[in-house]
């Protein structure tokens, strides 16, 4: 008995020093995560709690074959569309589910179908049942909510790494919203943290699943949050929260991160690859020395940050993830345009293009020399509105040669900067700043004004 308690106590010991200490080798360095329950995090990472959402319906889905007999007058349709937005749609990751009431008429939901195997049959799929413990931590307390019901986990089959689909334990739920519509989300079971060491210096890693979610844990779209901990007896820095492929620089170096599908080993690495500048600014209409600018790049396996209007970069192909600029009081931010002419979203699931290149020794400036170009997503340019109709508006201002949108035009006045103040023509006064939205005008063809008045870029 004895011996048996000090082979216990030993490898307890080991499994701690795998937590706090990297793997042998000099550039690579492996730490181990432990599975945490998700509900266990959230009052940490709140953004992780809303899961996975789904297009829920009070129609059955035409392409499902067949639904099991239902006693409910309003079952809940729905469908959860697995993969990143930055990657073709898999129709093999989209998951059909209905909710029913099994006592008939407001008896409330109590049964579950998903469809787990893929076939579009979910009469062949065995019920799932309300949790009887429910974590207070996994209750949504939105004013519209006036139900809600948490089913026992399933397992949705998703990918893993090159073992094919696995299923990864989910916690469904059904939120009832007032007026008699519903959501409906998957929201993870278990996530994974540990403490692992860069530099000499310590964090708090947590690597987990948030909307979308992509597959298992070695997604580079995986949530990553990762916390530097203090000096002994002084509070540890801001949490940093971002994805697996995020490229954060670290002293004076950039660090791949990496993980096992099942997210029990972190693999960190130093980026030992050339660098090349990126710059904002630097034409006509944007002087770099005026211009204060935060946000991020992406490629196709990294992101890094932006800090400044200048900074270095590892070598590659980018796009504008997301962009803050503010030139002397006018603020607006720049992102990936996912909209065509007459397609609202329509490039949400499309590989996307990579149009800014940083390259070893050269440097590629942002200066917004483009000529800059209106695209109504919404309505399609062939659309003939009925009489008395009602419908909606949508454009974006994009940059056609690198690909992105520029919104949430606003201005600080500059008596707010110092000096006179002067509104913008045609602009609306928020507080302090000064919100730079366009005047439409809708003509008929022979030049009648039928609508007018402010549209949000975006």
């Amino acid at each position: 008995m004895a011996s048996r308690e000090k082979r216990r106590m030993r490898a307890t010991a080991v499994a701690i020093l795998l937590l706090l200490s990297p793997a042998a080798g000099a550039e690579e360095s492996v730490f181990a995560l432990e599975e945490v329950a998700t509900c266990d995090l959230i009052r940490q990472m709140p953004a992780w709690s809303p899961g996975h959402a789904a297009t829920c319906s009070q129609v059955p889905d035409p392409g499902v074959r067949a639904y099991p007999a239902l006693k409910s007058d309003k079952p809940v349709y729905g469908s959860a569309q697995f993969g990143s937005f930055f990657e073709e749609r898999n129709p093999a990751l989209l998951y059909h589910f209905v909710a029913d009431e099994s006592g008939g008429p407001g008896s409330g939901y109590d049964r579950l179908y998903v469809d787990l195997d893929g076939d579009k049959d979910l009469s062949n799929d065995a019920p799932v049942s309300p949790r009887k413990d429910v974590p207070a931590e996994l209750l949504l307390r939105y004013t519209n909510i006036v139900g809600q019901v948490l089913f026992e986990d399933v397992g949705i089959p998703l990918p893993f790494g090159s073992d094919g689909l696995r299923p990864l334990a989910f916690t469904p739920r059904l939120l009832s919203i007032k007026g008699g519509s519903a959501m409906f989300s998957f929201v993870p079971a278990t996530v994974r943290r540990g403490r692992i060491e860069i530099e000499g210096r310590r964090y708090d890693v947590v690597l987990g699943q948030e909307q979308p979610i992509c597959g298992w844990f070695d997604h580079p779209e995986t949530a990553f949050c990762l916390t530097p901990q203090g000096q002994p007896g002084t509070k540890s820095s801001s949490p940093s929260f971002g994805v697996l492929m995020t490229m954060p620089r670290l002293g004076e170096t950039y660090y791949h991160f990496a993980a096992t599908p099942g997210g029990d080993k972190l693999i960190v690495r130093p980026y030992e690859g050339p660098l090349g500048d990126f710059e904002v600014g630097g034409g006509s209409r944007f002087k770099t020395a005026d211009l204060a600018v935060a946000g991020s790049l992406r490629s196709r396996d990294a992101l890094v940050h932006v800090r400044g209007p200048t900074c270095r970069l590892p070598a590659g192909d980018y796009l504008l993830h997301s962009l803050t600029v503010s030139h002397e009081g006018l603020q607006f931010t720049v992102g990936p345009n996912y909209h065509s002419d007459g397609g609202f979203r329509s490039k949400l699931r499309h590989v996307p293009n990579y149009p800014i290149r940083i390259r070893e020794g050269e440097r590629f400036a942002l200066d917004f020399s483009n000529r800059p170009q209106i695209v109504f997503a919404d309505p399609r340019r062939d659309y003939t509105a009925k009489p008395g109709e009602l419908f909606g508006v949508e454009a974006v201002l994009a940059d056609p040669v690198l690909d992105f949108v520029v919104s949430n035009f606003s201005y600080t006045p500059s008596d707010s900067r110092g000096g006179s103040a002067e509104q913008p023509k045609g602009s609306i006064a928020r507080g302090r700043d000064t919100i730079l939205n366009p005047r439409v005008t809708i003509s008929r063809s022979n030049g009648e004004v039928v609508s007018e008045g402010i549209m949000h870029y975006g």
